[in-house]
């Protein structure tokens, strides 16, 4: 199970079938407890049970093994403006007694209930290799990640198929891995290469102009990565002008790497008398990548997004302390 804060609702993540083989049903409920108790009893459809998600065509199968993947296991958790799930994809059996092939692969989900998958590749994928601790049967974490500084830290529980007391088992040799992204790494919008040689300038340039948005906030923020690139940003109205003082020519360049790079203007970084007005931001990036971007309250970068499983730091399930 997991809480929603989107819908302000507990979700319970069931395992059931349909001719495909495992799919995922779900319950929502207001109240953990109350939630917990269904029928049917086990995750058949029912009055208070639905499908909700499934492996599909675009889900290759192992190429060794040639299996059709099931959706093993669904985990999900509020991260910024997102809920972040990690499907464990079941790609069959490589031999008698070797733990079960179960890729993670992610999920987003911005409007609180239907998930997208962009990327089908592993996020994070069994060795495969005999003697390995990560050999198969990978499961996620309740609450996906923590955040740590600027990266996000990943736990999740690994199998290498080999244990003393047991010797070779299906559920043998269990252990605990965690890896590490870059916070708000999984996707980024990149700009044009950066020239060759690597020491001359870039001459492309590539812009990335927002829908409109309303904030309420008053500091732009960026996570982006510019080496040997800059990056600049202005601000549209409605109509797609540029409002001054915010513009290109008079923002200050950034050049670097950094997850919270406060975005100013020679004639001011202060962006509360566009509060609450529907404006667009427009990008200008020579290379590099921009991960993310948010406006503040607080001029210590405090996103005041959901923070995953939380972290060092944190002292809610918001971000409210920044930097």
């Amino acid at each position: 199970m997991f809480y929603n804060p989107f819908r302000k609702t507990w979700v319970y993540s069931i395992r059931t079938r349909r001719p495909q083989g495992r799919v995922r049903a779900y319950r929502e409920h207001a109240d953990l407890l109350k939630g917990a108790v269904w029928e049917p009893d086990w995750g058949a459809q029912g009055p208070d049970v639905n499908f909700r998600l499934s492996a599909d065509e675009l889900d290759l199968p192992d190429p060794e093994l040639g299996y059709r993947p099931e959706l093993y296991k669904v985990d999900a958790g509020p991260c910024e403006s997102l809920m972040i799930a990690l499907l464990a994809l079941y790609k069959g059996i490589p031999e008698p007694d070797c733990p079960k092939i179960n890729d993670l692969t992610v999920a987003f989900c911005r409007q609180g209930f239907r998930f997208e998958r962009p990327d089908r590749t592993a996020f994070l994928a069994c060795s495969r290799q005999k003697g390995t601790w990560n050999r198969g049967y990978l499961y996620a974490a309740g609450g996906i990640c923590l955040i740590v500084g600027d990266q996000l830290y990943f736990y999740f529980g690994a199998w290498s198929g080999i244990s003393p007391q047991k010797g070779e088992d299906i559920y043998a040799g269990g252990s605990t891995g965690v890896a590490m992204l870059r916070r708000d790494g999984f996707a980024s919008m990149e700009g044009p290469p950066t020239a060759i040689p690597p020491l001359e300038p870039a001459k492309e340039v590539g812009t990335l102009t927002t829908r409109a948005v309303i904030f309420s906030g008053r500091h732009l923020f960026i996570n982006a990565k510019m080496i040997r690139s800059e990056l600049r940003v202005e601000l549209l109205d409605a109509d797609g002008r540029v409002v001054e003082p915010f513009s290109l020519a008079n923002c200050v360049p950034f050049t670097g790497n950094a997850t919270k790079h406060a975005v100013e203007w020679r004639q001011g970084a202060d962006l509360h008398a566009l509060a609450g007005k529907p404006v667009r931001f427009r990008f200008q990036l020579t290379g590099g990548q921009l991960y993310s971007f948010w406006v503040s309250p607080d001029s210590n970068s405090a996103s005041h997004g959901y923070v995953a499983a939380g972290g060092p730091g944190f002292t809610g399930a918001t971000d409210t302390t920044g930097a």
